[in-house]
């Protein structure tokens, strides 16, 4: 007898966080701060092995081994201290309070 195959509803609904950015995204990518996919963190020049989307205002990633500091992901500088994994809120916040319009 073939059972049914199992099905794990978790892989059906969307994380909250994930939601949240889908909703905060649009603002993000109206930023003079925004560094889009597609571009070099430090030089905003094409580059295909970033496809990252970055706030250039909040430089508060340090790449592992040390180094010059890199822009924090949008998502982590709009999210708040309890959607991190390191507790800080983000540089940004869910009020988006370092959005600049683009030139």
């Amino acid at each position: 007898m073939n059972a049914a195959p199992r099905l794990d509803v978790r892989f059906l609904t969307v994380h909250p966080v994930t939601a949240k950015w889908w909703d905060q995204r649009e603002k993000c990518r109206a930023c003079a701060n925004y560094i889009g996919p597609l571009a070099d963190t430090a030089t905003k020049e094409p580059k295909n092995k970033n496809v990252s989307e970055r706030c250039d205002a909040s430089r508060n990633y340090r790449p592992q081994g040390g180094g010059k500091p890199l822009p924090d992901y949008c998502i982590d500088a709009r999210a708040g201290a309890d959607e991190r994994d390191d507790g800080r809120a983000g540089i940004c916040g869910p009020d988006a309070v370092l959005w600049e319009p683009k030139p």
